[in-house]
């Protein structure tokens, strides 16, 4: 495979997942530091007839979030 990148989820594989990398209390203090942003969330999601929603999100707040939208054809 010329030119194939390892990294990412693009092979079907599930995404790595940190073991006990953060602490439960600065997940804890990160969620109550930042609401969830649910109506960006949610206008995301009803913009989308088919495609997907992506939420970036470090230091567990939300920063991004992406919209994929395809179309279909036929």
């Amino acid at each position: 495979m010329r030119g194939a990148s390892a990294v990412g989820t693009q092979n079907g594989s599930q995404p790595k997942r940190s073991g006990s990398n953060g602490s439960k209390a600065h997940e804890a203090e990160a969620a109550e530091r930042t609401p969830l942003p649910v109506s960006e969330i949610s206008e995301a999601v009803t913009s989308v007839r088919f495609g997907s929603v992506n939420l970036i999100i470090q230091d567990g707040r939300v920063i991004q979030i992406d919209t994929l939208h395809k179309k279909r054809i036929g």
